[in-house]
């Protein structure tokens, strides 16, 4: 429950930077202004020239950070999948101690998905990102980015919401890799994705 809590306040943070909207309560200092990029050199590969803070380098995506790691070549982030069963909260935490760009997997796009099914091979039950922790039956990802896609199996989410089966975390389930609702307690493997 305090990594709930924990995450609940990092979502918080998150949505007080996006808006905009500060707590009445206290003062704050305004940011600097931030000092535009100079124009990337011609010549410099992408990713090279540290005058330019979008393009920063790839880190590795190699074999030995989890069982099975890809790297999706239409957005570059690298893809980990670990088959030790860890809970939905576990997970959560293993991911997020990987590094600072890495957190459960966000599958927004039907290639994305595709791509982490075949990752799992004969694995049948996978954690991802996307809960409905917050507020039953609205499920959002861990990072808060917008729902594009959803592969839900016929008659998912099926969360009786009778507070004494939950079932607030989305997992792949079957050799379609499709989604079911599942008790975040339950022990599976899980799919880890680092943003660069």
């Amino acid at each position: 429950m305090l990594a709930n809590k924990t995450r609940l306040l990092t979502m918080l943070g998150l949505l007080t930077l996006a808006t905009g909207c500060m707590p009445e309560m206290a003062e704050y200092e305004p940011l600097p202004e931030p000092v535009p990029a100079g124009p990337a050199k011609a010549d410099a590969p992408l990713g090279t020239d540290s005058a330019d803070p979008v393009s920063l380098p790839l880190l590795p995506c190699e074999a030995g950070m989890g069982n099975v790691v890809a790297r999706d070549p239409a957005s570059t982030h690298c893809y980990m999948f670990f088959t030790e069963p860890k809970s939905y909260d576990d997970a959560y935490k293993a991911c997020n101690a990987i590094s600072t760009h890495t957190h459960l997997a966000t599958l927004n796009s039907r290639a994305e998905d595709q791509m982490v099914t075949a990752m799992l091979g004969t694995t049948t039950e996978t954690w991802f990102g996307f809960d409905d922790i917050m507020l039953e039956g609205t499920f959002i990802w861990n990072t808060l980015e917008a729902n594009l896609f959803s592969n839900w199996a016929a008659g998912q989410p099926d969360d009786p919401d009778d507070g004494v089966n939950e079932r607030d975390c989305a997992m792949k389930t079957g050799a379609l890799g499709q989604w079911d609702d599942r008790d975040c307690a339950t022990l599976a493997a899980y799919v880890c994705e680092r943003d660069r």
